[in-house]
């Protein structure tokens, strides 16, 4: 995000390069603003990091931070599915998948027993080139894919403890071991996207979604942009994770390109309070305020772009006259 303060005179001018478009060309787009015009951009640390090696990333993999590897997980499994998040988020599922399916294919499983389903929640379905986008042509051309619909073919679970119906994709219930691939990323409800959020409300049914996003207004204290460590969210998702059997999870945290700058692999809260941990420095911007305008990047989100312009009045000065400039470019509306 960038923060302006008051305008002078207007030229010459001075440049700064943003991400776009992730989803498309991944290029840097260039703004302008007059020389005389004092700009801060109010980035992450995390954001510079580099991306993990392709090595990097099946060692992770291959070596959980706990429990057992998937490779013997997987082991007289008769049905996997790999859970991934959709083009809301940033997360390049194919630089993990295929170390996912190498530990699969090395316990016995054959490509008829793997499928992958989209964690859309309540989100919009995707075509095939979205799918290859996310998952690669190899992948597309050689596993089953599937959209998550929340309004059929799902199945009753049980109750998490504060009461909320649990009800699920048939699919994704019918395998007798469950993987995800998501990203840790700064959620308004849950504190840190990742963890079991990839299951719930990701495969769940219209009506447990609707349950548990009505629990925001449980108590909204423990709830929000940041707050992980004692979210009744995230304990929504955790519980859920657990009924299902969730075995076991990739989370990453992204850098400004959409690269994967760390992973970690394993149970899902263990990767879920690895990656918030080190999400609160990763993501963390330091506070700022008093400007004129705020030009907000939603870059990943494009169709998720409010979440970017939340971070607006935060920073603009307060009790005058300021503006808001939101970089939503989303090709596909």
């Amino acid at each position: 995000m960038l923060s302006i303060r008051e305008a002078r005179d207007e030229e010459p001018m001075k440049t700064i390069s943003v991400p776009s478009r992730r989803w498309y060309e991944n290029r840097e787009r260039a703004l302008t603003f007059p020389d005389q015009w004092e700009v801060d951009y109010l980035t992450s640390p995390g954001f510079d990091k580099p991306g993990l090696t392709p090595v990097e990333i099946r060692e992770k993999i291959e070596n959980p931070l706990d429990g057992a590897t998937l490779e013997e997980m997987a082991r007289g499994k008769k049905q996997a599915v790999i859970v991934f998040d959709d083009m809301t988020r940033p997360t390049p599922v194919k630089a993990v998948a295929p170390y996912l399916l190498d530990s699969l294919h090395r316990a016995g499983m054959n490509k008829e027993q793997i499928r992958f389903v989209w964690a859309l929640g309540a989100h919009g379905a995707y075509d095939m080139i979205n799918a290859r986008k996310k998952l690669g042509d190899e992948i597309v051309e050689d596993y089953a894919v599937y959209n998550h619909d929340p309004f059929q073919n799902t199945v009753r679970v049980g109750r998490t403890p504060t009461g909320v119906e649990l009800w699920f994709n048939r699919e994704f219930m019918a395998c007798d071991l469950k993987i995800g691939i998501g990203c840790i990323s700064a959620h308004v409800h849950v504190g840190f996207g990742g963890g079991a959020k990839i299951v719930f409300p990701g495969v769940a049914g219209i009506e447990s979604i609707n349950q548990f996003h009505n629990q925001l207004y449980r108590d909204s204290s423990r709830t929000g942009l940041g707050n992980f460590d004692d979210n009744i969210m995230r304990a929504e998702c955790d519980a859920a994770g657990d009924m299902v059997g969730l075995n076991f999870k990739v989370d990453s945290l992204i850098n400004h390109r959409g690269e994967i700058a760390n992973l970690y692999a394993g149970p899902f809260r263990v990767t879920h309070a690895a990656g918030g941990e080190e999400g609160k420095e990763h993501y963390g911007i330091p506070y700022a305020t008093g400007y004129d305008i705020a030009v907000c990047n939603a870059y990943g989100k494009a169709n998720e772009s409010a979440i970017a312009l939340r971070f607006a009045p935060v920073t603009l000065k307060p009790g005058a006259v300021s503006t808001a400039v939101l970089i939503c470019d989303a090709p596909e509306g």
